[in-house]
This record gives C-alpha cells, sequence and structure tokens, in this order.
C-alpha cells in the first residue's frame, strides 16, 4: 500500500489514515475476498482487496472496525457532516472517511454490490499480474453469487482507466451513480456485471 498509493497520499499520517480506509479493514473484515500475488518466494508484490456485500460490509466497518481506531493515533474530527475537500485539508478529510465512509447509493449497490481495491508494485506491473489477480476476484465473487461490482477511482489515473476497460469496466452514467462520480470531481465510478 505505501508504495502504490496515490501521490497525495505519499506523505505522513495522510499514508497511515489512507491505509486504515482502502487497506486493513479488508483483510479484518472480508479476509476470503481478499487475493495476494507473491514474487515465487514469498514476498507480497500485489494485492486485490474486497467484499462482496458492500452494505454489509460498511455495517460491519461501522460496528467492529471504526470502534477499535486508536483515536490517539487517528483523531475523530468534531463535525463529521462537514464535506470532504482533499485540496483544502487532505488529512481533515481522509479522517472523515475514515469515521464515516460514504455509503455508495442504495440502487448502485443492488446492482453492483460488490467493491473492490487492487495495487500492483510498480516492477511486477505491465507483466499480466494485474489481469491474473482481476480474473481471480471476478470468478471468486461470480462463483458466490455476486451479480456485480464497482469500484471508485481517481479520475486523472489514464493507466488505471485503460486497465479497467480491458477488463469489462464501464463508467456508471445512471443516475444512482452520478452522486459518487461527480462528489468531488476527483472521483470516477465504473461497474461491471458478472
Amino acid at each position: 500500500f505505501k508504495v502504490t498509493a496515490d501521490v497525495k497520499l505519499q506523505s505522513e499520517p495522510a499514508l497511515r489514515i489512507a491505509s486504515h480506509i482502502w487497506c486493513r479493514p479488508y483483510l479484518q473484515l472480508s479476509p476470503s475476498s481478499c487475493f495476494v500475488l507473491d514474487d515465487g518466494s514469498g514476498d507480497v508484490v500485489g494485492y486485490i482487496l474486497s467484499t462482496p456485500d458492500t452494505e454489509h460490509f460498511v455495517n460491519a466497518y461501522l460496528k467492529d472496525y471504526v470502534p477499535n481506531l486508536d483515536e490517539e493515533k487517528l483523531p475523530m474530527p468534531k463535525d463529521l457532516d462537514k464535506p470532504v475537500d482533499f485540496d483544502r485539508d487532505l488529512e481533515d478529510s481522509l479522517l472523515r472517511i475514515l469515521y464515516s465512509p460514504e455509503k455508495d447509493t442504495p440502487e448502485l449497490i443492488k446492482t453492483y454490490p460488490a467493491h473492490f481495491h487492487i495495487d500492483i508494485l510498480p516492477p511486477f506491473q505491465r507483466k499480466g499480474f494485474g489481469s491474473i489477480l482481476m480474473q481471480t476476484l471476478l470468478r471468486h465473487l461470480k462463483d458466490s453469487g455476486v451479480r456485480g461490482v464497482h469500484l471508485n477511482m481517481v479520475a486523472s489515473n489514464e493507466g488505471a482507466k485503460v486497465f479497467y476497460s480491458k477488463k469489462g469496466f464501464k463508467l456508471c452514467l445512471r443516475a444512482s451513480c452520478n452522486e459518487v462520480s461527480v462528489r468531488d470531481n476527483q472521483t470516477l465510478c465504473l461497474v461491471r456485471q458478472l
């Protein structure tokens, strides 16, 4: 996570907070839907972390994960309803998401209930490993009875857009997705049926 996080998240405390949002809770709350890529000698060089049921995950996150956070290291913001503004105050925005995750719209997660995060170390990118991780996850989700998957991605990541397009993901243009896609002008919501 530390190496592959978006450039805006590369400094502390942003990196630590972000790992508690987009990495650690999946390992704790949805381990059977998480897969790792190793380099052949046991060192992890990539992963795909997922949940087959976003609504269930968010509920478990709020009930089981958030209460166990160390508020000394991860202080809860006073006003959780204040809008997130990454450009104005990155740390505060991340803490708001950590303690009060944005819930995807019910219509979106009804059709595309699963979501995931994928990261691969740079020396192992563009070698087919992302495709292998993606195929492994999508097969697992489909075998588990999941009908669709969504993801929110940084809009400026052109390489990721190409990758996801090749994997059958499309920009979600429905009203339920539009709220996600334009909420901060930096995020795109992509979807795929399984």
